[in-house]
Parts: C-alpha cells; sequence; structure tokens
C-alpha cells in the first residue's frame, strides 16, 4: 500500500532586528552567506566574488 502525500503549510514572518542587535544580526546573516558560498563555489569563484563586490560598492 502506498503512502498518501501530505501537503505542509508554513507561515515564517521574520521581524526586522531592532537597533541595540543590528550588529550581531549582520553578523550572523554574513555567516550564513559565508558558509553557502564555500559549500557551492570554488576559491577563486570566492576571490572573484569579492573583487566584484568591491568594485561594485566603493565608498
Amino acid at each position: 500500500m502506498g503512502r498518501k502525500s501530505r501537503e505542509y503549510e508554513f507561515n515564517i514572518t521574520v521581524n526586522p532586528p531592532t537597533e541595540e542587535n543590528r550588529e550581531a544580526y549582520d553578523l550572523r546573516v554574513g555567516k550564513a552567506a559565508a558558509k553557502i558560498l564555500t559549500e557551492i563555489l570554488t576559491i577563486d569563484q570566492i576571490d572573484e566574488f569579492i573583487e566584484a563586490y568591491k568594485r561594485e560598492h566603493k565608498r
């Protein structure tokens, strides 16, 4: 006998951080992005990505 598939419904709410928590929030976001990049890109691709980001966001 086959399994019945079940559909789940998710309601996800992300509240923006308060000013006091902003630095910690930004750090967590940066770590998550870095982890994802290291899992899908080579070191050379990451270097190219960083250089392109620096060129685009010069201050």
